[in-house]
């Protein structure tokens, strides 16, 4: 779909990537909604040429989205979007940046805005005999080394029962719990 909706443009060449930018084919006839967005879309994608990998796609709305005219929604121009892709290890490519923001609106009651924001670092390989239970230790450890360097503090009031608190320092003398998770100990 996406080679056939939009219209690519050769932009620039660096080392082994190459810039192109897109922008809506005026003879294509979106089969969907998915189609009919992507359709309304200009940005730039960069691919890897020795790998033939897409490495970032980024893009806007140029024009309101409708859906059934209207009636059934639309999405609001300038709505963009970016995903980008790294190689984590040799060969092995991952999403490691996800960006979207998008208003509109749902059978002209609703109002609908996808705000979404990830981003994924320091991949590292780990052994491949690795247990489950080796593997919910390492996230534990690694998530409360993150929340640490948040300022949030891990606090053990489980008396046997298996129960924990992230707390985050305010910097006015409290501390707000910022996560209460029940677990079981492995």
């Amino acid at each position: 779909m996406l080679p056939d909706a939009l219209l690519f443009t050769y932009r620039e060449r660096s080392k082994q990537l190459v810039k192109l930018s897109f922008k809506p084919n005026p003879g294509f006839k979106p089969p969907s909604h998915e189609a009919h967005v992507f359709h309304e879309m200009e940005g730039e994608v960069w691919v890897d040429t020795a790998q033939n990998r897409l490495v970032q796609i980024a893009g806007h709305l140029t024009h309101q989205v409708r859906f059934a005219g209207g009636l059934l929604g639309h999405l609001d121009r300038g709505g963009r979007f970016e995903v980008r892709q790294t190689e984590v290890a040799p060969g092995h490519w991952e999403v490691t940046t996800l960006n979207v923001d998008m208003k509109g609106r749902v059978l002209f009651f609703k109002t609908i805005s996808v705000q979404q924001r990830e981003c994924h670092t320091d991949f590292r390989r780990v052994p491949d005999n690795l247990t489950l239970a080796q593997a919910a230790d390492v996230l534990r450890r690694q998530a409360l080394s993150a929340f640490n360097r948040l300022g949030c503090r891990y606090v053990a009031d489980d008396n046997g029962r298996g129960r924990s608190s992230l707390l985050m320092n305010t910097g006015i003398g409290e501390s707000l719990p910022l996560l209460r998770k029940s677990y079981e100990r492995l």
